[in-house]
């Protein structure tokens, strides 16, 4: 799912970091290598493997993982930071 929004907005360099596999419920923003996505964010609905263009730098919470096919096209949806489980 992509947060097609995100990219539109000023971002310094993204550079490549943190380009593992990638798993349902990654939260993932796109670094340099992506050019004019740099910067676009993405929160992964299926496994993906790892992608130097491609940086995780967050995770949606187990017991929330469902609520991610619930996000329909062009909705509005809200990140929130937790501690960690």
């Amino acid at each position: 799912m992509r947060c097609e929004d995100s990219r539109l907005h000023p971002v310094p360099v993204i550079k490549k970091n943190n380009t593992g596999k990638r798993y349902i419920g990654d939260i993932t923003i796109n670094n340099d290598k992506y050019q004019r996505y740099m910067g676009e964010i993405q929160i992964l609905k299926v496994n993906l493997p790892a992608s130097e263009k491609v940086n995780i730098v967050g995770k949606i919470i187990e017991k929330d993982i469902p609520l991610i096919n619930l996000i329909k096209p062009s909705q509005e949806f809200i990140l929130l930071r937790t501690m960690k489980e």
